[in-house]
């Protein structure tokens, strides 16, 4: 018989030794430092996605801004902040869609547009039927909706208002109002083109209105200092915005629906509010530090809270000979 020489350490008789656990103590440590990195980091997390969705938001914008600048090589004027026409009965007039509308061509949403029937009312047709205004309207487009206030709804829902508007079930939101006017008349579309009155003596000042057709050689106060489209944060009801249409007809005894589609220096019922993150018909955001703007030149610029009201009459109005 051969013998075979045992290797190894013995152990002497004794049970392997298991290796130590975490004591109570030291599981609480461990916990308390991961809780401290998270609290430190869980701030930059979020100041960097803030940071991605402002930069969306002002890409948006900047898309608008082209979209603009090709209607406007293709037509020689600024679209209007909506068309209406002047027909007896004011619950009639037509069509009320707003610039969202008039420059989807331009927008990448052609076929969309060429869906509408622009020679009857926004509101026309019958919901669930065959596919209508009344429909259209309703159609969400990303590029309208900034992504800090995309937990907002995607529509609106407007019940039978008669005579002001139909029942509507779905007109889309938005997140960009036009630039309108300094004068509440101008804004609400009471006015045309020449007219003026004891408190509105400059009548028409701004690039938007009903049924403006401004082109850039009437912006003397340079495209660079004029504002064109803002941000808003979106809520329902008058003060949308919406990017495709009123809800009805402005000069129907609704006028402050004009505050749905463009916005404006002053609120109609406090005149103190700023029109910066202050009044519901002005530009608001959701941003820190102020809103962002998009000029009549195309570039987009953030306008803080604390800008005096004339200099924002200023950006507003485009041939006052002030220069920001």
């Amino acid at each position: 018989m051969t013998l075979q020489r045992k290797t190894g350490r013995s152990t002497g008789g004794m049970a392997p030794r298991l290796p130590r656990g975490f004591t109570l103590v030291e599981l609480l440590v461990v916990i308390a430092i991961i809780g401290a990195l998270v609290a430190l980091l869980l701030p930059a997390v979020q100041a960097a996605r803030e940071a991605a969705r402002r930069s969306q938001c002002q890409n948006n914008l900047k898309q608008i801004g082209v979209a603009f600048h090709n209607y406007h090589a293709a037509k020689g004027v600024f679209p209007p902040a909506w068309t209406e026409d002047d027909r007896p009965d004011p619950a009639a007039r037509a069509n009320n869609l707003a610039w969202g509308f008039h420059i989807l061509p331009y927008f990448e949403q052609g076929p969309l547009h060429q869906q509408f029937d622009a020679e009857k009312q926004s509101t026309f047709g019958t919901p669930g039927g065959a596919v209508e205004n009344i429909d259209l309207i309703g159609t969400v487009l990303p590029g309208y909706r900034c992504p800090s206030d995309s937990e907002g709804p995607p529509t609106a829902y407007w019940a039978d208002y008669s005579p002001y508007n139909p029942e509507i079930p779905a007109l889309a939101a938005s997140n960009y109002a036009g630039s309108s006017s300094v004068c509440q008349p101008c804004h609400f579309g009471w006015f045309v083109e020449g007219q003026t009155a004891s408190a509105c003596p400059n009548g028409l000042t701004g690039v938007m209105y009903r049924n403006s057709e401004v082109a850039t050689s009437k912006i003397t106060d340079g495209t660079t200092h004029t504002f064109l489209v803002g941000e808003r944060r979106f809520t329902e009801g008058s003060g949308g915005p919406y990017w495709a249409s009123l809800p009805g007809p402005s000069s129907n005894k609704t006028a402050c629906w004009a505050g749905a589609v463009t916005a404006h220096l002053r609120d109609l019922h406090d005149m103190g509010l700023p029109m910066i993150n202050g009044h519901w018909v002005g530009y608001s955001s959701y941003h820190p530090a102020g809103v962002q703007v998009l000029m009549c030149d195309g570039a987009v610029r953030n306008i803080g809270e604390d800008l005096e009201i004339i200099a924002l009459a200023s950006f507003i109005e485009i041939q006052d000979a002030r220069v920001n």
